[in-house]
């Protein structure tokens, strides 16, 4: 085997060792886990929903926003204000922040 082929498979041989690690650290840690499993009751925490024309936050249940951004809801993507109009349910605290700070960056 030339020098070359040998530097090949031992690079092809790395990045599959490193790959396999990545996916094991990520299913042992859980990543991508923000949502339930479809076999367990869903209740969801909160509720992002256009207020007053702004984007607030609801908790499941509640009349009153929790928390309201000063982020006019028509300078959003048509997709986003229509998700805003029916309300966005959201599962817990990590996914709100997530969704929030998309929606207000």
């Amino acid at each position: 085997m030339r020098k070359a082929d040998i530097i090949g498979v031992g690079l092809a041989v790395f990045i599959l060792i490193l790959s396999i690690s990545v996916f094991l650290y990520a299913l042992g840690n859980n990543i991508g886990a923000a949502q339930p499993k479809t076999d367990e009751p869903v209740s969801y925490s909160y509720l992002i929903k256009e207020y007053n024309g702004n984007i607030a936050v609801f908790k499941t249940g509640e009349d009153t926003p929790d928390q309201i951004y000063e982020v006019p809801v028509e300078t959003l993507p048509a997709a986003d204000i229509q998700n805003l109009q029916s309300g966005i349910q959201v599962y817990n605290e990590q996914q709100l922040q997530t969704l929030i700070e998309d929606l207000t960056s």
